[in-house]
């Protein structure tokens, strides 16, 4: 069974994979390539390329494939895809990945594939644009610095790596329509305040057990990493952009914001100028 976190940047994949983590004990991956991972010791990942034993010969393995034992169920081993995995999600390996009773959690910012497997689901978490392209726009300055001369306008426009945040949510209302029961949908901001609510759709979702019932604060997180979870913004947004901003926004985004259920920006909260 393959998982997929599936989002536009900024809008809650991480907290999804921070409380898949700590609430179901399963680590989820990175289709792409970070940097740094955490402690790989507690969870005994390591790489596995080929069958363990012979009951597994049938199962997927290459040099991409890892095996873990979370620290709550240490007696049972789960199968993993390494970081930087994107370019070994063929067709084949999809299908046959998709077709295993363990789930492979997949972190991802990409449009949806033409089409999905059976065993193959996805979760999508959501944002208001205004929020998250404000979001994007510092996570850029902070992160990617080949992108830091775009200012907050160009963002808008989609002059980003994953482009706009109206073309990506409008290609996966398609893909939400035919997945139906494999596809979840969550809203950040009712995530704050009810994610342990979040936890029992993710465990009917998934047939996963939830070990922590205890909801999590997203200050918990941003304590841990608050170059990565910054503010949480809900509402507010609007100070940030100028007034033209805003409008620029609705007349991009606008299509998307109303099928996801977001309003018009108030444009009285924005700035006579922009200063980003």
């Amino acid at each position: 069974m393959i998982v997929y976190i599936a989002s536009y940047p900024r809008s809650g994949n991480s907290w999804i994979k921070s409380l898949i983590f700590w609430h179901f004990q399963r680590l989820t991956s990175n289709v792409y390539r970070v940097k740094k991972s955490f402690k790989q010791e507690k969870w005994h990942l390591r790489v596995v390329t080929k069958a363990p034993n012979p009951e597994q010969q049938h199962l997927l393995w290459n040099k991409w494939t890892a095996l873990y034992e979370p620290p709550l169920t240490p007696q049972a081993t789960h199968r993993y895809l390494m970081p930087g995995c994107k370019k070994v999600l063929t067709e084949a390996n999809r299908k046959q990945l998709a077709q295993e009773e363990d789930h492979f959690f997949l972190k991802t910012h990409e449009l949806p594939f033409p089409y999905y497997f059976e065993g193959e689901y996805v979760i999508q978490p959501v944002r208001n644009a205004g929020a998250v392209l404000w979001s994007y726009y510092n996570f850029i300055r902070d992160f990617q610095p080949w992108y830091r001369r775009r200012n907050l306008t160009e963002i808008i426009k989609g002059k980003a790596l994953f482009g706009t945040w109206n073309h990506y949510h409008l290609c996966w209302a398609q893909t939400a329509a035919q997945l139906e029961g494999r596809y979840l949908r969550i809203h950040y901001e009712w995530l704050g305040d009810h994610s342990g609510e979040v936890c029992t759709q993710i465990e009917r979702f998934t047939g996963l057990k939830c070990f922590q019932r205890e909801s999590i604060p997203f200050q918990h997180f941003k304590d841990r990493n608050p170059r990565m979870y910054r503010e949480g913004t809900m509402s507010g947004w609007e100070q940030y952009y100028s007034k033209e901003q805003l409008h620029l926004l609705w007349q991009v985004h606008g299509e998307a914001m109303q099928y996801l259920g977001y309003p018009e920006p108030d444009y009285e909260k924005g700035l006579e100028k922009s200063s980003y």
